[in-house]
């Protein structure tokens, strides 16, 4: 949304245009690293439950591991193949100006994915471990940072 916001503000419908062709792609890879963030998160809580603090270090120690390497993967993979990433998601529809948008769009989400991996990690051990109110304090800054920076 914020993305859009400011693609809008800056570029107009062009803009707008590029990040929708660059999401699809970002979106699919993040959803799989989600997903292994999850399944590590639900591995930890099996531990936490059977109070297996050994089996809980392993299933975080080995959730990051497989996030990490997924996340500097899924990067590389955007950030080399993020042209036909994007005519794949419909880039040959637009103008070149456009297609290019899109492509650099992608190509500064391909870090955001690795980054954004190790940060959901580390809130499922925050989960984990109770700390649910600051991860829920943590989460609105989060929000409150990026409408400011999208806003002003």
């Amino acid at each position: 949304m914020i993305d859009s916001i400011i693609a809008g503000w800056n570029l107009g419908a062009p803009g707008i245009a590029a990040v929708a062709l660059g999401v699809p792609g970002y979106g699919v890879l993040a959803a799989v690293i989600y997903s292994l963030i999850h399944g590590s998160g639900l591995r930890m809580i099996w531990a936490k439950g059977r109070a297996d603090n050994q089996g809980f270090d392993r299933a975080f120690c080995g959730g990051a591991t497989l996030v990490g390497f997924a996340g500097i993967f899924f990067a590389i993979l955007i950030f080399v193949f993020a042209e036909s990433i994007v005519l794949v998601c419909g880039g040959d529809l637009v103008d070149p100006s456009t297609l290019h948008n899109a492509v650099l769009y992608l190509m500064f989400c391909s870090p955001i994915v690795f980054l954004t991996a190790f940060g959901m990690i580390l809130q499922e051990v925050m989960n984990v471990l109770g700390y649910q109110t600051e991860r829920a304090v943590l989460g609105g800054i989060n929000v409150a940072v990026n409408l400011t920076v999208s806003v002003f």
